[in-house]
């Protein structure tokens, strides 16, 4: 359980790195879990949980407008969070994880604690850190108005990593890893886009 003091707007898994070894853990170090919880709120603030429900942490996205959209990278060669707000800008943050190592002080506390024995994997699982990276915003529609984002997406094509905006009147926006427009079309459609579902470089899209 994942307790939440605002309320919860949108939610995201952000998968992990899974290390593919039969080896026992480290002496002092915790296993790393496959995934993390983005749940975002309205205000821009995220909060990231590992599967069992601790807090890893808590950031800002920086956006002036209310938050309307969050897409997370889906390979696992990288892990980044991309924001979207109701004004069409677009926030990049790149989020990194690494097992924590339980100090040798906390490991002798353990051994000599009078109470009930203490578990290794007690406490924080991961140290997790988020870095702004970039910011960019969705330009005018064919029509020249500024779009209203419907849906935000990260999809990856040979390597390569886009960031796919969807628009009510049923546009896509196709940007490259640092923010520069690669293409913009229509889906041939007379409604807008409701939802992306992508899977590497597959997309999939409601209307």
């Amino acid at each position: 359980v994942a307790s939440q003091e605002e309320e919860v707007s949108l939610l995201r898994f952000l998968p992990l790195r899974n290390p593919r070894t039969s080896a026992p853990t480290p002496m002092g170090q915790v296993a790393m879990p496959s995934t993390l919880l983005v749940a975002a709120q309205l205000d821009g603030t995220l909060r990231l949980f590992t599967p069992s429900g601790e807090l890893a942490t808590t950031f800002s996205t920086g956006h002036d407008q209310r938050l309307a959209h969050v897409a997370v990278s889906p390979l696992h060669d990288e892990y980044v969070v991309a924001t979207c707000d109701v004004s069409g800008i677009i926030r990049v943050h790149k989020v990194s994880v690494r097992q924590r190592r339980v100090s040798r002080e906390e490991r002798q506390a353990r051994k000599t604690s009078t109470a009930d024995k203490l578990s290794q994997h007690l406490g924080s699982q991961v140290n997790v850190t988020v870095n702004f990276n970039r910011q960019f915003r969705v330009p005018n529609g064919t029509n020249g108005t500024q779009p209203r984002v419907t849906a935000l997406a990260m999809a990856s094509q040979q390597g390569t990593k886009y960031f796919i905006a969807a628009d009510a009147a049923g546009e896509f926006a196709v940007f490259t890893r640092n923010g520069t427009l690669h293409a913009r079309f229509g889906a041939g459609l007379s409604s807008g886009i409701e939802s992306l579902y992508v899977h590497l470089s597959n997309v999939l899209f409601i209307s």
